[in-house]
């Protein structure tokens, strides 16, 4: 069986790229943070982190950050218009997360605008998470990699998977991606 374009972009986009916002605690914004932390992508788990957004009384921080949550177990189900409303409200907010949580949620926003072939919008999401300074920074050139490399831009697709794989080097999804590269360099006298 061939994988569509569209579940191929899915895969590279938002299977590995989304990460949780840590809640503490032992209450159902903590258990939807395990669920997406653990890649757990049930109705169950999406059910919990909506009791505790619908239910509990959080702070405006574990509130934002269970948007995130919620956000990351939808992507993993391919609810993307409702992952994507999650990371909006995060988004909305930020000013309650900290600087590199709000990255995340920037981060998060760009995996899902990626796997719907929003790229350049995609890419503006990376760069504003990036410039928050995102916990995880190889997600992000990874996310924004894969964009480029969907709109055509092999050079800086290339140069973002491979800073992707320097800073983290065993990668293994953006180390794929490097293999598909044929880098020639030309002497600087332009012979």
């Amino acid at each position: 069986m061939r994988l569509g374009t569209a579940a191929i972009t899915f895969i590279l986009c938002a299977t590995s790229a989304d990460a949780a916002i840590t809640v503490v605690g032992n209450g159902r914004a903590h258990a939807c943070y395990a669920a997406a932390e653990n890649q757990f992508r049930s109705a169950d788990s999406e059910d919990v982190c909506t009791a505790a957004l619908e239910n509990d009384p959080l702070t405006p921080r574990n509130r934002a950050a269970t948007y995130v949550n919620r956000g990351v177990i939808r992507t993993g189900a391919r609810h993307l218009d409702a992952a994507l409303a999650d990371y909006e409200q995060a988004i909305a907010m930020g000013g309650h997360l900290s600087r590199s949580d709000l990255g995340v949620a920037y981060v998060d926003r760009a995996s899902v605008l990626c796997a719907m072939t929003r790229y350049r919008e995609a890419i503006d999401s990376v760069n504003q998470g990036l410039g928050l300074g995102t916990s995880r920074p190889e997600m992000a050139f990874y996310v924004r990699a894969v964009a480029e490399d969907e709109m055509g831009d092999l050079r800086s697709a290339y140069f973002d998977y491979k800073q992707a794989v320097a800073i983290r080097p065993d990668f293994a999804a953006a180390a794929r991606q490097l293999t598909r590269f044929h880098v020639e360099y030309k002497p600087a006298d332009g012979s």
